[in-house]
């Protein structure tokens, strides 16, 4: 049984994830956007932007609290879950990034690049 369908991407969905507690999840699109979601009504509550491509990939931190993007622009940005700031840029890739994660502490993230390169990066510096 579909509890809820999720419509309000102008483009293909790459990725989803549900946030720890399973109260939120969130969706990368070709669109450009990450959509933060709330899974009890199935409304979106925030709309990411900053990409200048694809976002290709996304991961909550362990709290919920933060949320990273890996997008073909070869940025991966950290937001803020609750105001849908961006915290930080992490740029160094020569191309898109495909895939990211945070660490379990949620102080290093890793990316990986089609420049045949996985990168670590402080969340808080930004500096890989």
């Amino acid at each position: 049984m579909c509890i809820h369908t999720l419509k309000d991407h102008e483009g293909e969905i790459s990725s989803t994830q549900f946030e720890f507690t399973g109260e939120y999840c969130a969706t990368g699109c070709i669109d450009k956007t990450c959509k933060i979601w709330d899974v009890s009504t199935g409304q979106c509550i925030a709309t990411l932007l900053g990409a200048y491509d694809e976002v290709l990939d996304i991961c909550f931190n362990s709290t919920g609290t933060k949320i990273v993007t890996a997008s073909a622009d070869g940025i991966a940005r950290v937001y803020n879950v609750y105001t849908g700031a961006c915290l930080t840029k992490l740029e160094g890739h020569e191309g898109e990034i495909s895939r990211c994660q945070f660490n379990p502490q949620g102080t290093k993230i890793i990316t990986a690049g089609v420049d045949c390169t996985c990168r670590i990066w402080d969340v808080k510096s930004g500096a890989c």
